[in-house]
Formats: structure tokens, C-alpha cells, sequence
């Protein structure tokens, strides 16, 4: 299975021998990965340390160089085609789809490589399918946000040139745009039938290797988070499943019993009577003693 570095590779647009390819690697300091599409089937290889040496032997006996120098030269000559290598692509009897370069290294040594590709088609979907249908859906999104957009812009002109406003160059005049009109046009020219004809050659030119990459990147975002979610739910599940035990709360001591129940308080009312009797019953007294006193001096 592909790695994520992979995955999130643009594809690189070639043209081997008047036949289109869409090639995309991803390397590594000890390996790399590669997968090439014929516009029918997906092929891919992966090459580990010990293959890079077997196959450097093989096919570059009188050449000698470090590993890391290797990849980056392999690295350099297929992450986009380029005019001083030359490229061809066969199919051995075996099923397999042999991609030959042959390059210069530093100071004109001649270097020979192939990517031994086998059938992949059930990597298809993930690479090339799906996020082909999600660049549509996504071009077709922006294509109606710029419509909203455009349509705004004109009533602002409109506005402008209602209130006394006017171009101060005549070709930079436009008419107000018409989407059935231009969708129309486009199906007309002759860029259309070109493209027909390229059979979605150019379908990962800058734009869309951008566009490609970032659905990809997005992609892998959104199912590391759905697979977070997934073991969290699973968490809660589980905690959900298994009943929580709890201590059991002692009995209270008949003593505490008695405590946690008191009887209930006297009236209020009554209370405040008790009081107030107690205090003039206390000032009376208080008052017949002074007489007393008053009364043995005479």
C-alpha cells in the first residue's frame, strides 16, 4: 500500500513516445515509491534499499555513488519530465510496465534507469478517480461563486454609470454578463475541441497539480479526524456499556438517626411572647427593689 507522502503527490503530466502519462514518486533516504498511469491502467513499484543496489549494479556496473546521491538524482529526472532525458515506455511479457530513463550524472557520465511498475488498479479509486471527481465538483463551486461575483460587480457598474459615471477608455467598456451566452461560447471554440482531443492532457498543468494536492492534503485531514472520532465514540461506547460502581453509603447509627431528625423548632411567635414576658417580668423587679430602698431612708 502506498504511503501518505504518496498519496498527496500531484500527478506530473509526460509524454512518452506521442502517448500521454501521468507519473507521480515520492522518495525517501533509503526507498521511493511510484506510480505511473496509462490513461487505462495504474502502475506501481516500490523500490527498498536492497533493490537500489541490486538494480545499480545491474544496470550501472562502472558507477559508483552514495545512496542519498542516487535517490536525488532519480528524484530530479521524474518529478517532472525534462528535455535532457530520454524517456521510453514497453510492457514485458510478465505483466510488467518498464519506465527507462536515461540521463547524464555530474560531468557527463551516462546514467541508465527503469522503474519496474506492476498493476495497481485497485489504488485507482484513491488516486486518480475520486479526487478527479472532487477537482469537478470544486471547479464547479468556484465557477458558480464567480458567476455571483461578476453578476455583483455589474450592478455596481451600473450603479456607477446611473449616477453620471463613464469609462474613460472605450475598449475597457464591457456588457454585463450572461452565463448561458458564455458557457455556450466555450463549448464553440477552439480551445474546447483541443481539449477534447488532449483527452485531459493538461488536466494537471500548475493549477490543477495545486488544486489535486490540496484535496489531498484536506482528504487525509478529514479521515485522521474521522478515525479520532471513531476511537473516542468507541471510548464512550464502551464507559456507557460498563456501569460505574459505586461505594455502598453506610447505615446511619441509631444515634445519627436521631441527629439527622431533630424535632421540629417551637413557634416563632411563641418564643418571641416568652421573651418579651421575661424582660418586663425582669424591669418590675428591678423597679420594686429601688422603692424598697427609697423607702428605708425615711
Amino acid at each position: 500500500m502506498a504511503g501518505d507522502d504518496l498519496r498527496r503527490k500531484p500527478w506530473q503530466p509526460f509524454e512518452i513516445d506521442n502517448h500521454n502519462y501521468l507519473l507521480k514518486s515520492a522518495f525517501t533516504e533509503d526507498s521511493y515509491e511510484i506510480l505511473c498511469y496509462d490513461m487505462t491502467t495504474l502502475w506501481y513499484e516500490k523500490c527498498d534499499m536492497k533493490n537500489l543496489k541490486k538494480i545499480t549494479k545491474k544496470l550501472n556496473p562502472s558507477v559508483e555513488m552514495p545512496l542519498p546521491r542516487l535517490l536525488t538524482h532519480l528524484e530530479s529526472t521524474i518529478e517532472s519530465q525534462q528535455d535532457t532525458v530520454k524517456y521510453t515506455v514497453q510492457k514485458t511479457d510478465d505483466n510488467k510496465l518498464v519506465v527507462s530513463m536515461d540521463s547524464d550524472l555530474t560531468k557527463g557520465v551516462p546514467f541508465t534507469w527503469q522503474f519496474q511498475c506492476q498493476t495497481a488498479n485497485a489504488m485507482l479509486a484513491s488516486h486518480v478517480t475520486i479526487p478527479l471527481l472532487i477537482m469537478v465538483t470544486e471547479l464547479q463551486r468556484r465557477t458558480e461563486q464567480l458567476q455571483r461575483i461578476i453578476k455583483t460587480k455589474d450592478s455596481e457598474i451600473e450603479d456607477y454609470k446611473l449616477g453620471g459615471a463613464r469609462v474613460s477608455r472605450k475598449h475597457l467598456e464591457t456588457v454585463p454578463f450572461d452565463a448561458k451566452t458564455f458557457f455556450k461560447d466555450m463549448t464553440k471554440c477552439k480551445e474546447f475541441v483541443s481539449e477534447v482531443k488532449a483527452q485531459g492532457g493538461s488536466a494537471f498543468n500548475k493549477y490543477g497539480q495545486t488544486l489535486y494536492k490540496s484535496i489531498m492534503i484536506k482528504q487525509a485531514h478529514l479521515e485522521e479526524n474521522d478515525g479520532q472520532e471513531s476511537d473516542e465514540d468507541s471510548a464512550a461506547t464502551s464507559r456507557k456499556s460498563t456501569p460505574a460502581s459505586s461505594p455502598r453509603k453506610p447505615k446511619p447509627s441509631p444515634s445519627k438517626v436521631t441527629s439527622l431528625n431533630p424535632s421540629p423548632p417551637k413557634d416563632s411567635e411563641q418564643l418571641r411572647r416568652q421573651a418579651l414576658e421575661k424582660r418586663l417580668a425582669d424591669e418590675e423587679h428591678k423597679l420594686q427593689s429601688k422603692k424598697k430602698k427609697k423607702k428605708g431612708l425615711f
